[in-house]
């Protein structure tokens, strides 16, 4: 891996670490994603080929994993890993709903 990519990978782990998502664009937190499922490649490409596509980070989660796996640079392991952060945060959302109401 490109040691200028492994030190922007580790920055935005960093960002992220100390602040959590605030003042990342909508393509970072994209980008600090892939780099968990994309190894040695620069993903801020894809990040933003994502957006371009899919319009905001709601249409990119929204998207099916055959869709995503179609979008170059992202694979199948790319895609597969973003529908998991999605059905993830369902499963999350669903499992604080017993025992509250709703309206």
């Amino acid at each position: 891996m490109d040691a200028t990519v492994k030190g922007h990978r580790q920055r935005l782990r960093l960002r992220f670490a100390d602040h959590g998502f605030d003042g990342f664009h909508d393509y970072e937190v994209l980008e600090l994603l892939l780099t968990y499922a994309i190894p040695r490649v620069d993903v801020k490409p894809i990040a933003k080929r994502l957006l371009e596509i899919y319009g905001t980070l709601a249409g990119v989660f929204d998207a099916s994993a055959a869709e995503l796996a179609q979008v170059s640079g992202m694979g199948e392991k790319g895609a597969l890993f973003l529908t998991l952060i999605r059905q993830a945060e369902l499963r999350y959302l669903a499992s604080d709903l017993p025992g509250k109401k709703v309206l």
